[in-house]
């Protein structure tokens, strides 16, 4: 949440924070069910309520490594990975 807030900040952008609860999590696993149970319900995060926000353009989300927010990769940092691409690509 804090990168969000500063880039929002940096462009003039309303920040929103979706709460996640057991409430929320009991909602996706209903809505997981009717459609057929094809994804996990933990990965829905907070998606009804985005879906009923009004005059939303735009959703910005991601994470970066062990998503832990500290680009780490089975315990390695991302400075310390080897390349996986060759230096040059034809």
């Amino acid at each position: 949440m804090v990168y969000a807030q500063r880039i929002a900040k940096q462009f003039g952008w309303e920040a929103i924070h979706y709460h996640l609860s057991p409430e929320t999590l009991l909602r996706n696993i209903k809505f997981a069910g009717i459609h057929g149970a094809e994804f996990s319900a933990f990965h829905l995060h907070a998606m009804e309520d985005v879906a009923n926000t009004p005059n939303l353009d735009a959703i910005l989300a991601g994470s970066y490594g062990d998503s832990v927010g500290r680009a780490e990769f089975s315990g390695s940092h991302l400075t310390e990975l080897k390349p996986i691409l060759p230096r040059i690509l034809d």
